[in-house]
């Protein structure tokens, strides 16, 4: 689905209905990740805390892009949110709310074209467009970036590390939600028909399954693109949710956890194209 759109241009817990939520406890002290820019290698939640989640979802806003907002902030989890610039006209007050219900924007370029197949100027462009439409609605030392697909690699790193938007911190990548296998999920996949369409419980049950084995990390889920399935992840985020909190997993917007480097597991969706062309960084050395 999401090679697709390539061709298209394509968390503090808290009580919720009297039932006591565990308390997310935020590393005050230098949380690694917060301080750097883009880096060699794609960031992971590796070094986060056991039973702590980081909620994201791609590709927006969408028309499901505000539901799915208020039901995670009646939840008491902040996400966040990787947006493409194209899709915001004419849907700025959804932005707008995302904020406002607590949650991060990160920036996933503006086209959602594969930057490892653009010119140096063009990568620069496609992440500068949609830095124009955040400045207003996100802190300087607040600034994420994901690369769509996943697709990475030094002279990625290279061209946007010698520009102003270097300025971002990443690429975030993830941790859970990358494929769909016998015992992991990931919602894009789920509801390809070409594979084999999954329903909303039988894809929760494998993300519950692909959390409760690794036991933390950044989840990848989708509210967008416009026009596709996104009203499915945001019913199964009422299936996975409730069961993940009774479990007593926390979650945590991106910028209140520690990321690492490695164990990005990108190869499905990027086509082993996230591979760097020099050594690992390390953002806590």
């Amino acid at each position: 689905m999401r090679r697709l759109l390539l061709a298209t241009v394509s968390i503090f817990a808290v009580a919720a209905c009297g039932v006591d939520q565990p308390t997310l406890v935020i590393d005050s002290k230098n949380i690694c990740g917060q301080k750097q820019g883009i880096t060699t290698d794609q960031q992971a939640g590796t070094g986060m805390a056991e039973k702590t989640l980081s909620l994201t979802f791609d590709d927006g806003p969408s028309e499901v892009t505000s539901e799915i907002s208020a039901y995670l902030k009646n939840e008491g989890i902040k996400a966040t949110f990787f947006i493409n610039g194209v899709h915001v006209e004419g849907r700025e007050d959804v932005v707008e709310q995302q904020v406002a219900d607590g949650h991060l924007l990160g920036n996933h370029t503006h086209t959602h074209q594969a930057l490892t197949s653009l010119a140096a100027t063009d990568i620069v462009e496609e992440v500068a467009q949609t830095d124009k439409l955040l400045t207003a609605l996100v802190p300087e030392g607040k600034l994420y970036f994901r690369a769509p697909f996943g697709d990475w690699n030094g002279n990625v790193h290279k061209a946007l590390a010698g520009s102003p938007m270097g300025k971002y911190k990443g690429p975030v990548g993830w941790d859970v939600g990358d494929q769909l296998t016998a015992t992991t999920a990931a919602d894009w996949d789920c509801w390809d028909e070409q594979n084999g369409t999954r329903t909303v419980q039988e894809c929760g049950d494998l993300y519950l399954k692909e959390i409760r084995t690794k036991t933390k990390g950044i989840v990848l889920l989708h509210d967008g693109p416009p026009g596709t399935n996104g009203d499915k992840t945001a019913e199964m985020l009422r299936y996975i949710v409730p069961l993940l909190k009774k479990d007593g997993y926390k979650f945590a917007r991106i910028d209140d956890v520690s990321l690492a480097n490695g164990d990005t597991p990108i190869g499905n969706e990027a086509n082993d194209k996230g591979k760097t062309n020099g050594p690992p960084v390390d953002p806590c050395r």
